[in-house]
């Protein structure tokens, strides 16, 4: 009987120590993934030039203590609670006063949304239904036509009107149109539909427009609408391809003559695109 508990004993002292020993990994991912926003942060405030990894080492620590010391706070050189909540809130607030300020002068506010197309076959996922993961059919994709996708959310969405649906090429399989009216500004979504084999191009062509090159313009009944790198808002929805494949930096590197505001939707995002977007 002795043995019995000490061996249940042991089982249950293993288990707590398996249990503790992620929580620790569990944090210590956290803590690195915000370390990497923050020196995405500095590195778009021209404060930090070395690579986002998350790592607190001389040079991010030097950065951090050149903006505490030019912005007026405690200078420690580390991601304490003062800069990392100045830096967050700061992050945001020259675009949406630039965005209030847009919408107060009734301009068009223009977001283009780029949806790579679920695809069993030509993509690394989890393979999903058949009738999901289609990438060459629209109309029944996980991303697009399905009761979750993007064309159907925004069909059922009475704030929103679709006022323009074609095919694009053999690429960009559906683009849809979608407009409201806030406070007398028009708001228009533009989203791709791209085939699942073009995830790449899907990419490439949102970071294309993060730097202000990729002009797209829609042309609509009575104007034209300019989307790509004259959007006022970027989106990413679909498979994180950047987990499949390498994209060359260099493409976008230094070519950011309009920055643009990005969000993306996919599978461990920050991790793999936000240096990207940042050298954008």
């Amino acid at each position: 009987m002795m043995i019995q508990n000490s061996t249940t004993n042991l089982r249950l002292l293993i288990l707590i120590l398996i249990i503790l020993l992620n929580i620790t990994l569990l944090s210590q991912d956290i803590d690195k993934e915000n370390s990497r926003l923050l020196q995405l942060a500095l590195k778009q405030k021209k404060y930090y030039s070395g690579p986002i990894d998350g790592i607190i080492v001389y040079y991010t620590k030097k950065a951090i203590s050149s903006f505490q010391q030019d912005n007026n706070l405690n200078i420690t050189g580390d991601f304490d609670k003062e800069i990392t909540e100045f830096l967050l809130n700061d992050a945001r607030k020259e675009w949406k006063q630039e965005l209030e300020q847009s919408i107060h002068n009734k301009e068009d506010i223009v977001i283009h949304c780029f949806v790579a197309l679920c695809c069993n076959k030509c993509q690394g996922i989890v393979p999903v239904p058949e009738f999901l993961g289609k990438g060459d059919d629209q109309n029944g994709n996980l991303y697009w036509g399905a009761g979750g996708g993007v064309r159907t959310f925004f069909d059922r969405n009475k704030d929103w009107r679709l006022i323009k649906k074609y095919a694009v090429n053999d690429t960009i399989l559906e683009r849809v149109i979608y407009h409201r009216n806030v406070n007398g500004a028009n708001f228009y979504l533009v989203a791709d539909a791209y085939h699942g084999k073009y995830i790449y191009s899907t990419i490439d062509d949102l970071l294309q427009s993060s730097t202000g090159y990729y002009i797209c313009d829609v042309e609509l009944e009575n104007k034209a609408v300019q989307a790509g790198g004259n959007s006022n808002l970027l989106v990413y929805i679909g498979h994180n391809g950047l987990m499949d494949f390498t994209y060359n930096k260099e493409i976008i590197q230094n070519r950011n003559t309009n920055p643009k505001e990005v969000i993306i939707l996919a599978c461990m995002s920050k991790q793999f695109f936000s240096e990207l977007i940042s050298d954008s």
